[in-house]
């Protein structure tokens, strides 16, 4: 399969928001769009999300039967009217083995696009604590993980002759300077797409590094590849709130052209989750009246709000999910309207009463920094 071309059609005035299209054989995408996955299935976006650590991949390595059913698992992932994007994330202190590495391109090639994994290293207890010696040690530690690892990994998909689309994932809460290390990487091996790998924080706080980091993915872009950001703080209620602003969404503005989903787990483990009493379980749906989340409290109520036509025998927060994504590609599509009438934006989305002010100042800021006019 061939590469993703991608051509920019429109951007606001005012905020980074843009109409870019992308296709790759029968498929084309105008942006801004949400992605979704096989169980939340909508989009021919479809993400195939799979956690490894070094214990994992080493059982992989040894036992044929474990890589047969890993095989068949990212097969059962797939879609067929669509495109298929993995997004393998390595949680480990330790640098994986060449083998180890190999293993994940190859996996990576069974899919129509090719991203690099999400190298992570593991929580640690008492970060806060840590001293800045040892938090720049830590971080020099985790770039030599993600450069020594990723050479190797474009090593075997050079290998396999394969024209496909390689989209470089970028960190989030990297200190500018180890950050330019990453892209200069990028940038020698001729990649001009790339994720930003968000971990659960959210994306539009971290306004100077984000500027900076839009600022250099433009100029390595040079008016092409695309920009997507995956994992991405939805935001949170505050006590006695029943609304709060959706920090993902307002991505789009600030220059992200496809969003994904967020993978990151709750703080509460599955099997809590489920021990909950229905009563005790609260589900965000997305308001594209206000730009915020709404609190909705229990199974009942959740499948009362949903005004789409979903099998309500689904799984609550998979009713959720699909809702979510079904009303923002909806509210996408209104977007692109707006910019192919050359509309501005911004007195659009001023009115939406859950986005902050402050938000929007960034995406105009972005905006500015990075288009050149």
């Amino acid at each position: 399969m061939a590469n993703i071309t991608t051509k920019t059609e429109f951007i606001d005035d005012d905020l980074y928001y843009k109409e870019r299209i992308l296709k790759l054989g029968d498929y084309s995408i105008k942006t801004p769009y949400n992605a979704s996955d096989d169980k939340n299935y909508h989009s021919p976006i479809n993400e195939i999300y799979k956690n490894f650590d070094l214990n994992t991949l080493t059982e992989l390595c040894s036992d044929f039967n474990s890589e047969l059913r890993l095989n068949k698992e990212i097969d059962s992932k797939k879609i067929i009217d669509g495109l298929n994007f993995p997004f393998f994330k390595y949680v480990d202190d330790q640098i994986p083995q060449e083998k180890h590495i190999e293993l994940l391109a190859d996996l990576a090639l069974k899919c129509d696009v090719i991203t690099t994994p999400l190298w992570t290293l593991p929580s640690v207890k008492d970060e806060k604590k840590m001293s800045a010696e040892e938090k720049m040690k830590r971080e020099t530690h985790y770039v030599d993980l993600i450069l020594k690892s990723n050479h190797i990994f474009f090593e075997r998909i050079s290998q396999s002759k394969e024209n496909k689309t390689i989209i470089g994932t970028i960190p989030f809460k990297v200190s500018r300077k180890n950050i330019d290390k990453i892209f200069d990487m990028y940038q020698n091996m001729g990649i001009d797409s790339f994720i930003i790998d968000c971990n659960g924080s959210s994306l539009i706080t971290a306004d100077t590094w984000l500027t900076n980091s839009m600022i250099i993915i433009d100029k390595l872009q040079n008016g092409k590849g695309f920009t997507y950001s995956i994992n991405s703080y939805e935001g949170r209620f505050s006590k006695g709130n029943k609304e709060t602003p959706a920090k993902d969404y307002i991505g789009h503005g600030a220059g992200v052209d496809i969003l994904g989903l967020n993978h990151i787990p709750p703080k509460l483990s599955p099997q809590i989750w489920r021990d909950l009493n229905q009563s005790e379980k609260t589900y965000k749906i997305f308001n594209e009246e206000t730009y915020g989340y709404q609190r909705i409290n229990n199974e009942t109520l959740l499948k009362e709000a949903i005004s789409v036509n979903i099998n309500p025998n689904l799984e609550p927060n998979r009713i959720r999910r699909i809702y979510n994504s079904l009303q923002k590609n909806t509210e996408n599509e209104y977007l692109k309207e707006i910019l192919e009438d050359k509309d501005p934006i911004k007195e659009y989305i001023i009115l939406k009463e859950q986005i902050p002010e402050k938000d929007i100042k960034v995406c105009g800021k972005i905006r500015s920094k990075v288009v050149r006019n």
